[in-house]
């Protein structure tokens, strides 16, 4: 059985499968011919580039973390994003940075309390969340997009700050009752 390059699934039986047909055979290694029609796809349509700015999801990193999964962010995350961002080996993008926060704490149900306030979970879990969102936007097409809406739309939201004001409770006493309570009594 051969592997499929992109995907991953072990399941390329050159014995059964015709070449072309049912795979695709590129150099030295194999991929199963829907993977790479959509591969293929994806590259003529999308641009490689994200049109947001790394800052924009930075911004949607903080926030998810702080506001949706109430972890109380430190420095550590600063450091460690920017120490993703120079890296070049493996490579991660701003991009794919929030949506494997968003695949561990939301669809592995990842700890909250391990987390020390950074994004350090990042380097073990962004290929296993590259393969889910790829397949999860095969299954389900436009899911991607549509979090990123929501993402846009929540930055856009203005942010109401409501101060309550905890002005003392003046309370008045009838003192007249009272009056009333004597002169029934005699």
């Amino acid at each position: 059985m051969l592997k499929c390059r992109i995907c991953g699934i072990s399941n390329i039986d050159k014995n059964i499968h015709k070449e072309n047909i049912d795979y695709i055979r590129h150099g030295n290694w194999y991929c199963h011919k829907s993977c790479y029609e959509e591969r293929e796809r994806r590259r003529q349509k999308i641009s490689i580039h994200d049109d947001n700015p790394d800052n924009f999801w930075k911004d949607a990193c903080y926030n998810y973390l702080k506001r949706d999964i109430k972890i109380e962010v430190t420095n550590l995350f600063f450091l460690q994003w920017e120490k993703y961002m120079k890296s070049k080996k493996p490579f991660y993008s701003a991009k794919g940075i929030y949506f494997a926060l968003l695949y561990f704490y939301e669809i592995k149900k990842g700890n909250v309390d391990k987390s020390n306030g950074g994004i350090g979970i990042i380097p073990y879990i962004y290929d296993e969340s590259r393969a889910y969102w790829y397949n999860r936007e095969d299954k389900q097409k436009g899911i991607v997009a549509d979090i990123e809406q929501q993402i846009r739309a929540a930055a856009e939201r203005k942010q109401t700050v409501v101060h309550k004001t905890n002005k003392p409770r003046k309370f008045e006493v009838d003192f007249s009752i009272l009056d009333e309570l004597e002169d029934e009594d005699d």
